[in-house]
C-alpha cells in the first residue's frame, strides 16, 4: 500500500513540476533505447 502511494505521489510530482517531466523524459528515453538496442533489427 505505501508503495502505492509513493508512486501515486511521484506521479502528482511529474505532472506538477516541468524540470520533473524533463528528467523522466529522459531517463525513460534512455532505457527505451537501452531495450531497443538489446534487439536488433
Amino acid at each position: 500500500m505505501s508503495g502505492a502511494v509513493t508512486l501515486a505521489a511521484m506521479g502528482l510530482f511529474v505532472l506538477m513540476d516541468p524540470r520533473a517531466q524533463a528528467f523522466w523524459g529522459a531517463r525513460i528515453g534512455d532505457a527505451v533505447s537501452f531495450v531497443r538496442s538489446l534487439f536488433p533489427r
